[in-house]
């Protein structure tokens, strides 16, 4: 089982790559529900039964997620609580050890994430994420190294997608802000002189 288990992990690991590296939250959303279908089965076949769990709500709330987004609508804030209540009673279900905490805290980020409606927030939620599931399933008992690699694998994916399309976009707006300004004061100044 372990073999398989990692074998899935791997295959989670391309779909997250692929999912952090979309420029519509859309995309991300449909490659984020495959991730956690994949991470829930790889977490099942090793034993880790507290992400299982996680990971299969999160397959539920990226598909709500979605839905609104398509209907271009907010996840509204009864329907976060609803998913937050959840991960927290699933990880209430699942606790056997301390241990299990880590995949309720990468839960709340996630809910977090699916909430936002910019994709910058999303990725910020989604780098917590990432940081807990690597230190849960690097604890594990039977450690599962390719989940492990495919949350790195997030987190590093999660980081350029933030530079590439939220902070440089947001950095050639502003310069583009800007530029407008500039033309928009020269060609004031040239009919204040033709004045």
């Amino acid at each position: 089982m372990e073999i398989a288990a990692q074998i899935v992990g791997y295959a989670a690991t391309v779909s997250t790559l692929i999912s952090m590296q979309q420029k519509k939250i859309l995309n991300i959303f449909i490659f984020a529900i495959i991730s956690n279908v994949l991470a829930s089965t790889s977490n099942l076949l090793i034993g880790g039964y507290a992400g299982m769990a996680i990971c299969a709500v999160a397959v539920v709330q990226t598909a709500v997620s979605m839905i609104f987004e398509l209907k271009h609508r907010k996840v509204p804030l009864p329907v976060t609580i609803f998913f937050l209540a959840c991960y927290i009673g699933v990880s209430v279900l699942t606790y056997k050890t301390p241990l299990d905490i880590l995949p309720c805290a990468a839960a709340l980020m996630y809910a977090l994430a699916m909430a936002q409606k910019k994709t910058l927030y999303l990725r910020l939620f989604m780098i917590l994420n990432s940081v807990a599931w690597i230190v849960y399933e690097l604890t594990l008992p039977t450690k599962n190294w390719a989940m492990a690699i495919t949350f790195s694998i997030q987190l590093v994916a999660t980081v350029i997608g933030l530079i590439r399309f939220d902070i440089k976009k947001k950095k050639e707006d502003t310069d583009e802000e800007k530029s407008t300004q500039e033309e928009n004061g020269e060609e004031k100044n040239a009919e204040d002189s033709l004045s």
